[in-house]
């Protein structure tokens, strides 16, 4: 089973993406996949510490918010896959640093079934 946590600001974005990590987990994994959304830094904390997360996708308006999250998640050593969605314009350190704090994989937007299918793949192996 595969367990996905989505963290944003964005109700709408994270019920559209919700939908499509479903289906690509489901196709890529070929099982049961299981999606949980968290829109505060408090639930994330607690759905961290209740369930074995093996992904969690940070898709923020502001790509900073969801890059200081996984920085801050990476420290607590959670053992999770960590994505970040980003946007035209945003102004992030570059990949080896990235990688270094936790950045697994950094996907743009508009996140698609191809982009989210391809990160998968490359993970499940």
């Amino acid at each position: 089973m595969t367990t996905v946590l989505l963290v944003g600001k964005d109700l709408s974005d994270l019920r559209a993406l919700s939908e499509l990590v479903y289906l690509v987990c489901a196709q890529v994994r070929r099982g049961p996949t299981t999606v949980l959304t968290a829109s505060a830094e408090d639930t994330v904390l607690d759905i961290l510490s209740r369930n074995r997360i093996d992904i969690l996708i940070a898709t923020y308006a502001n790509a900073d918010l969801g890059y200081d999250l996984i920085r801050w998640l990476h420290h607590g050593q959670f053992g999770v896959k960590m994505l970040l969605v980003t946007a035209d314009g945003d102004r992030l350190p570059t990949g080896t640093d990235l990688r270094a704090h936790g950045v697994d994989a950094i996907i743009g937007r508009p996140v698609t079934e191809h982009k989210l299918k391809k990160v998968c793949h490359d993970w499940f192996r």
